[in-house]
Protein backbone atom coordinates (compact mmCIF):
# COMPACT_ATOMS: atom_id res chain seq x y z
CA UNK A 1 0.00 0.00 0.00
CA UNK A 2 2.91 2.29 0.80
CA UNK A 3 4.36 1.89 -2.68
CA UNK A 4 1.12 3.10 -4.25
CA UNK A 5 1.25 6.52 -2.60
CA UNK A 6 2.37 9.42 -4.75
CA UNK A 7 5.30 11.45 -3.46
CA UNK A 8 4.68 15.20 -3.56
CA UNK A 9 8.38 15.97 -4.00
CA UNK A 10 8.63 13.70 -7.02
CA UNK A 11 5.48 15.16 -8.50
CA UNK A 12 6.91 18.66 -8.09
CA UNK A 13 10.10 17.52 -9.81
CA UNK A 14 8.02 16.07 -12.64
CA UNK A 15 6.15 19.36 -13.13
CA UNK A 16 9.36 21.43 -13.03
CA UNK A 17 10.95 19.07 -15.56
CA UNK A 18 8.01 19.57 -17.92
CA UNK A 19 8.39 23.34 -17.69
CA UNK A 20 12.15 23.11 -18.24
CA UNK A 21 11.70 20.88 -21.30
CA UNK A 22 9.35 23.42 -22.87
CA UNK A 23 11.79 26.21 -22.02
CA UNK A 24 14.76 24.29 -23.39
CA UNK A 25 13.08 23.55 -26.72
CA UNK A 26 11.76 27.09 -26.99
CA UNK A 27 15.27 28.47 -26.67
CA UNK A 28 17.14 25.78 -28.56
CA UNK A 29 14.68 24.96 -31.36
CA UNK A 30 12.14 27.78 -31.17
CA UNK A 31 14.56 30.52 -32.04
CA UNK A 32 14.51 32.46 -28.78
CA UNK A 33 18.23 31.95 -28.18
CA UNK A 34 19.27 32.97 -31.69
CA UNK A 35 17.01 36.03 -31.68
CA UNK A 36 19.18 37.90 -29.17
CA UNK A 37 22.41 39.54 -30.44
CA UNK A 38 25.45 37.39 -29.75
CA UNK A 39 27.27 38.52 -26.62
CA UNK A 40 24.40 40.68 -25.31
CA UNK A 41 22.91 40.36 -21.83
CA UNK A 42 19.74 38.76 -23.27
CA UNK A 43 21.89 36.27 -25.17
CA UNK A 44 23.63 35.10 -22.00
CA UNK A 45 20.36 35.00 -20.05
CA UNK A 46 18.84 32.76 -22.71
CA UNK A 47 21.85 30.45 -22.62
CA UNK A 48 21.84 30.31 -18.82
CA UNK A 49 18.17 29.29 -18.84
CA UNK A 50 18.88 26.73 -21.56
CA UNK A 51 21.71 25.15 -19.54
CA UNK A 52 19.63 25.15 -16.35
CA UNK A 53 16.87 23.32 -18.21
CA UNK A 54 19.13 20.62 -19.70
CA UNK A 55 18.72 18.48 -16.58
CA UNK A 56 15.01 17.96 -17.22
CA UNK A 57 15.31 14.85 -19.41
CA UNK A 58 17.57 13.16 -16.89
CA UNK A 59 15.03 13.89 -14.15
CA UNK A 60 12.31 12.04 -16.04
CA UNK A 61 14.48 8.99 -16.59
CA UNK A 62 15.67 8.88 -12.99
CA UNK A 63 12.10 9.15 -11.72
CA UNK A 64 11.18 6.18 -13.89
CA UNK A 65 14.18 4.24 -12.65
CA UNK A 66 13.32 4.98 -9.03
CA UNK A 67 9.79 3.58 -9.35
CA UNK A 68 10.54 0.72 -11.77
CA UNK A 69 13.65 -0.62 -10.01
CA UNK A 70 11.68 -2.70 -7.50
CA UNK A 71 9.10 -3.96 -9.97
CA UNK A 72 9.05 -7.75 -10.30
CA UNK A 73 8.20 -9.80 -13.34
CA UNK A 74 7.95 -8.90 -17.01
CA UNK A 75 7.18 -5.47 -18.37
CA UNK A 76 3.62 -4.52 -19.12
CA UNK A 77 2.78 -5.06 -22.78
CA UNK A 78 0.08 -2.41 -22.58
CA UNK A 79 2.61 0.19 -21.47
CA UNK A 80 4.90 -0.65 -24.37
CA UNK A 81 1.98 -0.48 -26.79
CA UNK A 82 0.91 2.96 -25.50
CA UNK A 83 4.42 4.34 -25.88
CA UNK A 84 4.73 3.01 -29.42
CA UNK A 85 1.22 4.10 -30.46
CA UNK A 86 1.63 7.66 -29.19
CA UNK A 87 4.97 8.12 -30.92
CA UNK A 88 3.61 6.60 -34.17
CA UNK A 89 0.58 8.92 -34.14
CA UNK A 90 2.61 12.11 -33.76
CA UNK A 91 5.23 10.85 -36.18
CA UNK A 92 2.67 10.34 -38.94
CA UNK A 93 0.90 13.60 -38.11
CA UNK A 94 4.07 15.71 -38.31
CA UNK A 95 5.18 13.81 -41.42
CA UNK A 96 1.96 14.61 -43.26
CA UNK A 97 2.09 18.27 -42.22
CA UNK A 98 5.77 18.54 -43.22
CA UNK A 99 5.14 16.93 -46.63
CA UNK A 100 2.15 19.20 -47.24
CA UNK A 101 4.21 22.28 -46.34
CA UNK A 102 7.10 21.15 -48.52
CA UNK A 103 9.56 20.92 -45.62
CA UNK A 104 10.15 17.17 -46.12
CA UNK A 105 10.25 15.46 -49.55
CA UNK A 106 7.93 12.51 -50.03
CA UNK A 107 10.09 9.46 -50.56
CA UNK A 108 10.23 5.82 -49.55
CA UNK A 109 12.94 6.51 -46.95
CA UNK A 110 11.14 9.43 -45.33
CA UNK A 111 7.88 7.46 -45.25
CA UNK A 112 9.62 4.46 -43.70
CA UNK A 113 11.19 6.66 -41.00
CA UNK A 114 7.77 8.09 -40.21
CA UNK A 115 6.13 4.65 -40.08
CA UNK A 116 8.90 3.27 -37.81
CA UNK A 117 9.76 6.28 -35.62
CA UNK A 118 11.30 4.25 -32.79
CA UNK A 119 13.98 2.89 -35.12
CA UNK A 120 15.24 6.32 -36.15
CA UNK A 121 17.00 9.05 -34.24
CA UNK A 122 14.29 11.58 -34.93
CA UNK A 123 12.46 10.60 -31.75
CA UNK A 124 15.55 9.75 -29.75
CA UNK A 125 13.93 10.07 -26.33
CA UNK A 126 11.06 7.74 -27.16
CA UNK A 127 13.44 5.23 -28.77
CA UNK A 128 15.84 5.27 -25.82
CA UNK A 129 13.03 5.14 -23.25
CA UNK A 130 11.33 2.27 -25.10
CA UNK A 131 14.52 0.18 -25.03
CA UNK A 132 15.10 1.03 -21.37
CA UNK A 133 11.54 0.03 -20.44
CA UNK A 134 11.85 -3.19 -22.43
CA UNK A 135 15.04 -3.99 -20.49
CA UNK A 136 13.58 -3.37 -17.02
CA UNK A 137 13.51 -7.09 -15.98
CA UNK A 138 17.18 -7.49 -16.90
CA UNK A 139 18.15 -4.22 -15.25
CA UNK A 140 16.33 -5.13 -12.03
CA UNK A 141 18.04 -8.52 -11.97
CA UNK A 142 21.40 -6.75 -12.11
CA UNK A 143 20.32 -4.32 -9.36
CA UNK A 144 19.29 -7.12 -7.01
CA UNK A 145 22.32 -9.34 -7.67
CA UNK A 146 25.03 -6.77 -6.86
CA UNK A 147 26.25 -5.89 -3.40
CA UNK A 148 26.95 -2.28 -2.53
CA UNK A 149 30.65 -2.33 -3.46
CA UNK A 150 30.00 -3.99 -6.81
CA UNK A 151 27.19 -1.53 -7.46
CA UNK A 152 29.50 1.45 -6.86
CA UNK A 153 32.03 -0.06 -9.25
CA UNK A 154 29.34 -0.44 -11.90
CA UNK A 155 28.25 3.19 -11.55
CA UNK A 156 31.83 4.43 -11.63
CA UNK A 157 32.66 2.49 -14.80
CA UNK A 158 29.42 3.57 -16.48
CA UNK A 159 30.00 7.25 -15.72
CA UNK A 160 33.62 7.08 -16.86
CA UNK A 161 32.64 5.44 -20.14
CA UNK A 162 29.95 8.02 -20.71
CA UNK A 163 32.46 10.79 -20.04
CA UNK A 164 35.19 9.63 -22.42
CA UNK A 165 33.44 7.55 -25.06
CA UNK A 166 32.04 10.42 -27.10
CA UNK A 167 35.46 12.08 -27.19
CA UNK A 168 37.61 9.05 -27.89
CA UNK A 169 35.21 7.54 -30.44
CA UNK A 170 33.42 10.57 -31.83
CA UNK A 171 33.46 9.06 -35.30
CA UNK A 172 31.66 5.95 -34.06
CA UNK A 173 28.90 7.47 -31.96
CA UNK A 174 26.22 6.75 -34.52
CA UNK A 175 27.31 3.13 -34.79
CA UNK A 176 27.49 2.57 -31.04
CA UNK A 177 24.24 4.44 -30.35
CA UNK A 178 25.97 6.62 -27.76
CA UNK A 179 25.03 9.80 -29.62
CA UNK A 180 26.69 12.13 -27.09
CA UNK A 181 24.51 10.96 -24.22
CA UNK A 182 21.19 10.94 -26.02
CA UNK A 183 20.83 7.19 -26.01
CA UNK A 184 19.48 4.18 -24.17
CA UNK A 185 23.00 3.54 -22.83
CA UNK A 186 22.88 6.80 -20.91
CA UNK A 187 19.34 5.95 -19.81
CA UNK A 188 20.65 2.66 -18.40
CA UNK A 189 23.21 4.64 -16.37
CA UNK A 190 20.52 6.98 -15.02
CA UNK A 191 18.33 3.97 -14.21
CA UNK A 192 21.09 2.32 -12.19
CA UNK A 193 21.76 5.59 -10.33
CA UNK A 194 18.12 5.97 -9.34
CA UNK A 195 17.86 2.31 -8.38
CA UNK A 196 20.95 2.69 -6.18
CA UNK A 197 19.35 5.60 -4.33
CA UNK A 198 16.22 3.56 -3.69
CA UNK A 199 17.92 0.27 -2.83
CA UNK A 200 20.23 1.77 -0.23
CA UNK A 201 17.94 4.65 0.82
CA UNK A 202 20.61 7.20 -0.08
CA UNK A 203 19.85 10.81 0.79
CA UNK A 204 21.92 13.77 -0.37
CA UNK A 205 21.69 17.18 1.38
CA UNK A 206 19.58 19.55 -0.68
CA UNK A 207 22.13 22.34 -0.26
CA UNK A 208 24.90 20.22 -1.74
CA UNK A 209 22.63 19.21 -4.64
CA UNK A 210 21.82 22.86 -5.33
CA UNK A 211 25.48 23.87 -5.26
CA UNK A 212 26.43 21.03 -7.57
CA UNK A 213 23.57 21.95 -9.92
CA UNK A 214 24.58 25.62 -9.98
CA UNK A 215 28.24 24.73 -10.42
CA UNK A 216 27.47 22.43 -13.34
CA UNK A 217 25.25 25.11 -14.90
CA UNK A 218 27.92 27.76 -14.47
CA UNK A 219 30.49 25.42 -15.99
CA UNK A 220 28.18 24.81 -18.95
CA UNK A 221 27.71 28.54 -19.50
CA UNK A 222 31.45 29.11 -19.26
CA UNK A 223 31.95 26.33 -21.81
CA UNK A 224 29.56 28.13 -24.15
CA UNK A 225 31.48 31.36 -23.69
CA UNK A 226 34.73 29.57 -24.40
CA UNK A 227 33.18 27.98 -27.48
CA UNK A 228 32.21 31.42 -28.79
CA UNK A 229 35.75 32.62 -28.29
CA UNK A 230 37.01 29.63 -30.27
CA UNK A 231 34.45 30.29 -32.99
CA UNK A 232 35.55 33.91 -33.19
CA UNK A 233 39.15 32.76 -33.52
CA UNK A 234 38.28 30.79 -36.66
CA UNK A 235 38.05 32.02 -40.20
CA UNK A 236 34.81 31.57 -42.03
CA UNK A 237 36.53 29.03 -44.26
CA UNK A 238 37.28 26.82 -41.27
CA UNK A 239 41.00 27.56 -40.78
CA UNK A 240 42.34 28.68 -37.44
CA UNK A 241 43.65 32.20 -37.14
CA UNK A 242 47.41 31.82 -37.06
CA UNK A 243 48.13 34.26 -34.25
CA UNK A 244 45.39 33.06 -31.94
CA UNK A 245 46.18 29.45 -32.74
CA UNK A 246 49.83 29.83 -31.84
CA UNK A 247 48.95 31.74 -28.65
CA UNK A 248 46.57 29.01 -27.55
CA UNK A 249 49.08 26.29 -28.39
CA UNK A 250 51.81 28.12 -26.51
CA UNK A 251 49.56 28.47 -23.45
CA UNK A 252 48.69 24.78 -23.41
CA UNK A 253 52.31 23.71 -23.84
CA UNK A 254 53.51 26.10 -21.14
CA UNK A 255 50.91 24.84 -18.67
CA UNK A 256 51.69 21.21 -19.48
CA UNK A 257 55.44 21.67 -19.07
CA UNK A 258 54.95 23.59 -15.82
CA UNK A 259 52.64 20.95 -14.42
CA UNK A 260 54.91 18.04 -15.32
CA UNK A 261 57.94 19.88 -13.98
CA UNK A 262 56.24 20.61 -10.67
CA UNK A 263 55.22 16.98 -10.34
CA UNK A 264 58.76 15.70 -10.83
CA UNK A 265 60.20 18.33 -8.52
CA UNK A 266 57.68 17.52 -5.80
CA UNK A 267 58.37 13.80 -6.05
CA UNK A 268 62.13 14.44 -5.87
CA UNK A 269 62.05 17.10 -3.16
CA UNK A 270 59.34 15.60 -0.94
CA UNK A 271 59.62 11.80 -0.62
CA UNK A 272 56.37 11.67 1.35
CA UNK A 273 54.50 12.33 -1.90
CA UNK A 274 55.79 9.11 -3.44
CA UNK A 275 53.08 6.46 -3.46
CA UNK A 276 53.81 2.85 -2.53
CA UNK A 277 51.59 -0.22 -2.73
CA UNK A 278 50.84 0.10 0.99
CA UNK A 279 49.38 3.55 0.37
CA UNK A 280 47.11 2.45 -2.47
CA UNK A 281 44.00 1.91 -0.38
CA UNK A 282 40.75 3.53 -1.36
CA UNK A 283 38.86 4.95 1.62
CA UNK A 284 35.41 6.06 0.58
CA UNK A 285 35.00 8.37 3.57
CA UNK A 286 38.11 10.27 2.49
CA UNK A 287 37.01 10.33 -1.15
CA UNK A 288 33.61 11.66 -0.12
CA UNK A 289 35.18 14.41 1.98
CA UNK A 290 37.56 15.43 -0.79
CA UNK A 291 34.76 15.37 -3.36
CA UNK A 292 32.55 17.55 -1.15
CA UNK A 293 35.21 20.17 -0.57
CA UNK A 294 36.46 20.16 -4.16
CA UNK A 295 32.93 20.48 -5.55
CA UNK A 296 32.39 23.58 -3.43
CA UNK A 297 35.68 25.03 -4.60
CA UNK A 298 34.68 24.30 -8.20
CA UNK A 299 31.37 26.03 -7.59
CA UNK A 300 33.23 29.04 -6.20
CA UNK A 301 35.47 29.28 -9.25
CA UNK A 302 32.56 28.80 -11.63
CA UNK A 303 30.54 31.55 -9.98
CA UNK A 304 33.58 33.83 -10.01
CA UNK A 305 34.26 33.33 -13.73
CA UNK A 306 30.59 33.67 -14.57
CA UNK A 307 30.36 37.01 -12.76
CA UNK A 308 33.50 38.29 -14.44
CA UNK A 309 32.18 37.32 -17.87
CA UNK A 310 28.85 39.01 -17.17
CA UNK A 311 30.69 42.23 -16.36
CA UNK A 312 32.83 41.77 -19.47
CA UNK A 313 29.68 41.52 -21.59
CA UNK A 314 28.45 44.83 -20.17
CA UNK A 315 31.80 46.50 -20.80
CA UNK A 316 31.75 45.34 -24.43
CA UNK A 317 28.57 47.36 -24.97
CA UNK A 318 30.51 50.62 -24.39
CA UNK A 319 32.67 50.20 -27.47
CA UNK A 320 36.13 49.11 -28.50
CA UNK A 321 38.00 51.85 -26.62
CA UNK A 322 36.50 50.81 -23.26
CA UNK A 323 37.09 47.15 -24.08
CA UNK A 324 40.76 47.74 -24.90
CA UNK A 325 41.35 49.97 -21.87
CA UNK A 326 39.71 47.50 -19.53
CA UNK A 327 41.61 44.54 -21.01
CA UNK A 328 44.98 46.24 -20.48
CA UNK A 329 44.09 47.53 -17.01
CA UNK A 330 42.92 44.09 -15.86
CA UNK A 331 46.31 42.62 -16.76
CA UNK A 332 48.00 45.21 -14.55
CA UNK A 333 45.35 44.77 -11.90
CA UNK A 334 45.68 40.99 -11.63
CA UNK A 335 49.47 41.21 -11.54
CA UNK A 336 49.31 43.83 -8.76
CA UNK A 337 47.23 41.85 -6.30
CA UNK A 338 48.49 38.38 -7.26
CA UNK A 339 50.80 38.29 -4.18
CA UNK A 340 47.77 38.93 -1.98
CA UNK A 341 46.17 35.76 -3.31
CA UNK A 342 49.26 33.85 -2.23
CA UNK A 343 48.93 35.47 1.20
CA UNK A 344 45.48 33.90 1.37
CA UNK A 345 46.81 30.47 0.39
CA UNK A 346 49.60 30.64 3.00
CA UNK A 347 47.13 31.90 5.59
CA UNK A 348 44.81 28.98 4.81
CA UNK A 349 47.64 26.49 5.40
CA UNK A 350 48.54 28.16 8.71
CA UNK A 351 44.93 28.15 9.92
CA UNK A 352 44.37 24.54 8.86
CA UNK A 353 47.45 23.29 10.72
CA UNK A 354 46.54 25.08 13.94
CA UNK A 355 42.87 24.22 13.64
CA UNK A 356 43.72 20.55 13.38
CA UNK A 357 46.03 20.85 16.38
CA UNK A 358 43.39 22.71 18.40
CA UNK A 359 45.62 25.80 18.88
CA UNK A 360 42.88 28.40 18.78
CA UNK A 361 44.94 31.12 20.45
CA UNK A 362 47.55 30.86 17.68
CA UNK A 363 44.75 31.18 15.13
CA UNK A 364 43.55 34.43 16.72
CA UNK A 365 47.06 35.86 16.72
CA UNK A 366 47.60 34.71 13.14
CA UNK A 367 44.40 36.44 12.03
CA UNK A 368 45.49 39.75 13.55
CA UNK A 369 48.94 39.54 11.97
CA UNK A 370 47.58 38.48 8.55
CA UNK A 371 45.04 41.33 8.48
CA UNK A 372 47.72 43.91 9.30
CA UNK A 373 50.29 42.56 6.83
CA UNK A 374 47.70 42.37 4.07
CA UNK A 375 46.52 45.92 4.79
CA UNK A 376 50.05 47.36 4.69
CA UNK A 377 50.97 45.49 1.51
CA UNK A 378 47.73 46.45 -0.26
CA UNK A 379 48.11 50.11 0.70
CA UNK A 380 51.62 50.16 -0.77
CA UNK A 381 50.44 48.51 -3.98
CA UNK A 382 47.44 50.84 -4.20
CA UNK A 383 49.67 53.91 -3.93
CA UNK A 384 52.06 52.58 -6.57
CA UNK A 385 49.26 51.69 -8.99
CA UNK A 386 47.53 55.04 -8.42
CA UNK A 387 50.70 57.04 -9.09
CA UNK A 388 52.07 54.89 -11.89
CA UNK A 389 48.77 54.10 -13.62
CA UNK A 390 49.63 55.92 -16.86
CA UNK A 391 53.18 54.51 -17.25
CA UNK A 392 51.82 51.03 -16.55
CA UNK A 393 49.18 51.43 -19.27
CA UNK A 394 51.88 52.47 -21.73
CA UNK A 395 53.40 49.00 -21.36
CA UNK A 396 50.42 47.53 -23.24
CA UNK A 397 48.96 50.46 -25.17
CA UNK A 398 50.78 52.74 -27.67
CA UNK A 399 51.16 56.35 -26.50
CA UNK A 400 49.02 57.77 -29.32
CA UNK A 401 45.94 55.81 -28.11
CA UNK A 402 45.11 58.49 -25.59
CA UNK A 403 41.44 57.54 -25.12
CA UNK A 404 42.22 53.92 -24.32
CA UNK A 405 44.99 54.94 -21.91
CA UNK A 406 42.70 57.43 -20.18
CA UNK A 407 40.00 54.77 -19.65
CA UNK A 408 42.53 52.31 -18.25
CA UNK A 409 43.95 54.94 -15.89
CA UNK A 410 40.46 55.73 -14.58
CA UNK A 411 39.84 52.05 -13.87
CA UNK A 412 43.16 51.54 -12.09
CA UNK A 413 42.79 54.64 -9.91
CA UNK A 414 39.24 53.77 -8.83
CA UNK A 415 39.52 50.03 -8.40
CA UNK A 416 43.23 49.94 -7.52
CA UNK A 417 42.77 52.30 -4.59
CA UNK A 418 40.90 49.59 -2.68
CA UNK A 419 43.12 46.53 -3.02
CA UNK A 420 42.79 45.95 0.71
CA UNK A 421 39.21 44.82 0.01
CA UNK A 422 40.28 41.96 -2.25
CA UNK A 423 43.21 41.21 0.07
CA UNK A 424 40.93 40.66 3.07
CA UNK A 425 38.54 38.69 0.89
CA UNK A 426 41.33 36.26 -0.05
CA UNK A 427 42.08 35.85 3.66
CA UNK A 428 38.43 35.02 4.33
CA UNK A 429 38.41 32.50 1.49
CA UNK A 430 41.46 30.78 2.95
CA UNK A 431 40.14 30.90 6.51
CA UNK A 432 36.81 29.25 5.80
CA UNK A 433 38.40 26.55 3.68
CA UNK A 434 40.84 25.83 6.50
CA UNK A 435 38.14 25.49 9.20
CA UNK A 436 36.12 23.05 7.08
CA UNK A 437 33.54 25.60 5.98
CA UNK A 438 34.16 25.77 2.21
CA UNK A 439 30.51 26.62 1.61
CA UNK A 440 31.12 30.05 3.13
CA UNK A 441 33.76 30.74 0.49
CA UNK A 442 31.10 30.11 -2.14
CA UNK A 443 28.68 32.43 -0.32
CA UNK A 444 31.28 35.21 -0.16
CA UNK A 445 32.02 34.77 -3.86
CA UNK A 446 28.32 34.98 -4.69
CA UNK A 447 27.97 38.16 -2.61
CA UNK A 448 31.06 39.78 -4.13
CA UNK A 449 30.25 38.91 -7.73
CA UNK A 450 26.49 39.27 -7.32
CA UNK A 451 26.81 42.80 -5.98
CA UNK A 452 29.35 43.62 -8.67
CA UNK A 453 27.11 42.45 -11.50
CA UNK A 454 23.93 44.02 -10.06
CA UNK A 455 25.55 47.38 -9.36
CA UNK A 456 27.40 47.41 -12.67
CA UNK A 457 24.25 46.89 -14.72
CA UNK A 458 22.27 49.35 -12.55
CA UNK A 459 24.79 52.18 -12.38
CA UNK A 460 25.99 51.84 -15.97
CA UNK A 461 22.46 52.51 -17.21
CA UNK A 462 22.27 55.88 -15.37
CA UNK A 463 23.19 58.86 -17.59
CA UNK A 464 26.21 60.68 -16.25
CA UNK A 465 27.67 57.60 -14.54
CA UNK A 466 28.09 55.06 -17.33
CA UNK A 467 31.27 53.03 -17.21
CA UNK A 468 32.29 54.62 -13.89
CA UNK A 469 29.52 52.60 -12.26
CA UNK A 470 31.20 49.39 -13.43
CA UNK A 471 34.55 50.45 -11.94
CA UNK A 472 33.01 51.39 -8.57
CA UNK A 473 30.92 48.22 -8.36
CA UNK A 474 34.07 46.08 -8.04
CA UNK A 475 35.44 47.45 -4.72
CA UNK A 476 31.92 47.80 -3.31
CA UNK A 477 31.36 44.08 -3.92
CA UNK A 478 34.66 43.28 -2.21
CA UNK A 479 33.89 45.25 0.94
CA UNK A 480 30.33 43.97 1.29
CA UNK A 481 31.63 40.38 1.09
CA UNK A 482 34.34 41.28 3.64
CA UNK A 483 31.76 42.69 6.05
CA UNK A 484 29.52 39.64 5.73
CA UNK A 485 32.40 37.21 6.20
CA UNK A 486 33.70 39.05 9.27
CA UNK A 487 30.25 39.34 10.84
CA UNK A 488 29.60 35.63 10.29
CA UNK A 489 32.91 34.83 11.96
CA UNK A 490 32.10 37.03 14.96
CA UNK A 491 28.61 35.66 15.44
CA UNK A 492 28.99 32.00 14.53
CA UNK A 493 32.52 30.76 14.08
CA UNK A 494 34.08 32.03 17.28
CA UNK A 495 31.30 30.52 19.34
CA UNK A 496 31.23 27.17 17.55
CA UNK A 497 35.03 26.79 17.60
CA UNK A 498 35.28 27.89 21.26
CA UNK A 499 37.74 30.68 20.53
Amino acid sequence: MEEQKRHSGFETMRILSMVMIVLMHGIGHGGLGSAAPQGSAAFWIYWLLFILARVSTNCFVMLSGYYLSERKGAVRAGRLFRIGAQVWFYSMLTFCVAVKAGAVPLSAISLLRALLPLTSNGYWFASAYFLMYLSVPVLNTVVQSLDRRQYKTLLLVALLLQSVWGTLFYWATDVTFVNNGYSFIWFYTLYFMAAYFRKYRVTVPSGLCLLAYLAASAAGLFNRMLALRVENALHLNGFVNTVNGYQALATVIAQAVSGIGLCFYSLYRFPDFRVSRQNMQLKWATVKEIATYSSLTCAQQSVMNFGILMVQGLINSFGTAVMAGFAAAVKIDSFAYMPVQDFGNAFSTFIAQNFGAGKHERIRKGIRVAVRVTLIFCLIISVLVFVLARPLMLIFIPAHETEIISIGVEYLRIEGAFYCGIGWLFLLYGFYRAVRKPGMSVVLTVISLGVRVALAYTLAAIPGIGVWGIWWSIPIGWFLADIFGWCYYRMKQRKSLEW
